[in-house]
């Protein structure tokens, strides 16, 4: 629907990242459009990271509006907390670090 920095977008849409040639990929994304708490948080939502670019919903196609287009799932997790007494108040950009840096590792 659109990048990270406009407001015309679906909640999730977090932008595109880009691997180096072998593969790796180091992303920090902070975002006022999520939340781990209320009634519109993302717990228990899934995050997936595509093959493609995102076309951010300007391709033409029905995949486009849905998925932007952006081709073969390559990982993906479901957000949630871990329980650990170290997470006394839950930040959702390290959240989302952790879910990344995990995922790309396992891919690896």
């Amino acid at each position: 629907m659109g990048p990270l920095r406009t407001r015309e977008r679906h909640v999730g849409d977090l932008g595109n990242i880009k691997a180096e040639t072998d593969g790796k990929a180091r992303v920090f994304i902070s975002d006022d459009m999520i939340s781990l708490v209320g009634h519109h948080n993302i717990l228990g939502r899934a995050l997936v990271v595509h093959a493609d670019k995102d076309d951010l919903g300007k391709g033409g196609t029905p995949a486009s509006k849905t998925s932007g287009n952006a081709g073969a799932r390559l990982a993906c997790c479901v957000i949630g907390f871990v329980a650990s007494s170290a997470w006394t108040r839950p930040d959702v950009r390290l959240l989302f670090a952790a879910l990344v840096i995990g995922l790309l590792r396992h891919r690896v």
